[in-house]
C-alpha cells in the first residue's frame, strides 16, 4: 500500500478507505495520532516518568501495546512486583539481574527477556544503562 507524507514526521496509508483508522476522523489523524494514541513519538517527544525511583520515558504507545525506555542508574532497584500486562524488554547497554518465576539471570546488552502477566519479578541493576520494555496491553499507571 502507497504511503503519503503528512508532515516530516508521519506517514499515513495513501488510502480512501477510512477504516484504517477507525478510531480517527481521517482529516485530523495526524493531531490525534500524536497528542493521543502517541503511535508515532519524536526523540525530542517522550513522556519522562518516575516509578519506583527508576526513570523511563514513554515512547509509543497504542490501543494494545507500549514501548518504554527504562533509563537505570547503578544502585536503581525495582522489588518484587507484578502487572496484568506481558513485559518484553531488550537490553540496550548495561548489566541487570532479573528475577522471576524459577529464573535468575544476568542480563547485559544484546540480551532479551519476556516476563508473563501476572507473575512476580524483580531486577537489580549491576551497571547503569538502558533497556527497551514493550508491555501489552499499555500500562495505565505510566501513562
Amino acid at each position: 500500500m502507497a504511503q503519503k507524507l503528512v508532515n516530516s514526521n508521519l506517514y499515513l496509508p495513501d488510502t480512501k478507505d477510512k477504516r484504517t483508522f477507525p478510531k480517527f476522523v481521517y482529516s485530523d489523524a495526524l493531531v490525534y495520532i500524536v497528542k493521543f494514541s502517541r503511535m508515532i513519538i519524536k526523540s525530542d517527544q517522550s513522556k519522562k516518568r518516575e516509578f519506583k525511583g527508576v526513570e523511563f520515558e514513554v515512547l509509543a504507545t497504542g490501543e494494545k501495546s507500549m514501548v518504554t525506555k527504562m533509563n537505570y542508574k547503578i544502585g536503581d532497584t525495582v522489588p518484587f512486583h507484578s502487572h496484568p500486562n506481558e513485559q518484553s524488554g531488550y537490553v540496550i547497554s548495561g548489566e541487570y539481574c532479573i528475577q522471576f518465576g524459577q529464573f535468575t539471570e544476568r542480563l547485559k546488552s544484546g540480551d532479551s527477556y519476556c516476563i508473563p502477566e501476572n507473575v512476580k519479578h524483580s531486577w537489580e541493576v549491576i551497571v547503569g544503562g538502558e533497556v527497551i520494555d514493550v508491555f501489552t496491553p499499555p500500562r495505565l499507571d505510566y501513562l
